[in-house]
């Protein structure tokens, strides 16, 4: 299977839930994903780069759906909810 940055993203989220935020290496990243070191550096140039992505990947949609008709209370209040939840998916 060719390595994709979806694949490797995917892979980097299983690793977090696996290990935690201090076990995951871009080191033990490759090696889960069966590949030398260098090649999840063709799609995240660092640590800080994947992090960066995976935060994205955990927060995406966020605010997808809310609603517009609710008073600026309400929708932080939804928006807190949402946000709780969308970290508490994934250990660390």
């Amino acid at each position: 299977m060719r390595l994709t940055r979806d694949h490797t993203l995917a892979a980097a989220l299983d690793l977090l839930d696996e290990v935690g935020l201090d076990g995951l290496s871009m080191r033990r990243l490759a090696t889960a994903l069966g590949v030398k070191n260098g090649a999840t550096y063709w799609h995240f140039p660092s640590k800080q780069a994947l992090l960066g992505a995976m935060a994205e990947a955990m927060l995406a949609g966020l605010t997808t759906g809310l609603d517009p008709g609710l008073p600026w209370p309400g929708r932080t209040a939804e928006t807190a909810r949402r946000l709780r939840r969308a970290l508490l998916s994934r250990r660390d």
